[in-house]
């Protein structure tokens, strides 16, 4: 049986993207556990409901990527998982299995792992390149297709916003 709330949480707010300096050019070195990391630092002061961001990121394989998002409590959230299910999004012309999308182009990702921490702080988001193997999968109409890993990918930008409400104030 569901709980029942009676706690009004107060008006739901969202509010504007905070962004990263424009073309981070950082290296996500590759098959490197240490990985890239940058931070914002926020001074809004909510409770979270939720938290999105948008990421931007070179990369030829997107499978290798892992995306880890890092509260000012400590919370962490992996926001992509590497080896996931999105095997093809490397390839853009399905008809030419060289025409590969370099990346995430202000891709959009939420997570709910902050449910009523505080937005005020530094948050900080990670990358991980996880593979410089082998790395190929089968398309139904075109067989085996791999997707080269020779270099870095490269950190491009990033943003925030929050889904929440005011803070109440201690009494």
């Amino acid at each position: 049986m569901a709980k029942d709330y009676k706690a009004d949480l107060g008006e739901y707010l969202l509010t504007d993207w905070i962004a990263s300096e424009k073309d981070l050019d950082k290296a996500i070195p590759d098959a490197s556990l240490a990985g890239v990391s940058d931070s914002l630092e926020v001074a809004e002061d909510l409770v979270v409901e939720a938290v999105q961001i948008e990421l931007s990121a070179d990369h030829l394989r997107l499978p290798d990527l892992a995306v880890e998002l890092v509260s000012p409590a400590g919370t962490r959230s992996v926001l992509m998982t590497p080896f996931n299910g999105l095997v093809y999004q490397g390839v853009m012309d399905p008809n030419d299995p060289d025409d590969l999308v370099k990346g995430y182009d202000k891709t959009p990702m939420l997570s709910n792992a902050f449910y009523g921490e505080n937005t005020k702080g530094v948050w900080t988001i990670k990358l991980i390149d996880v593979n410089s193997g082998e790395y190929q999968f089968l398309k139904y109409d075109k067989g085996y297709i791999s997707i080269p890993n020779e270099s870095n990918g490269m950190l491009k930008g990033w943003s925030i916003r929050f889904h929440g409400h005011k803070a109440k104030a201690a009494s």
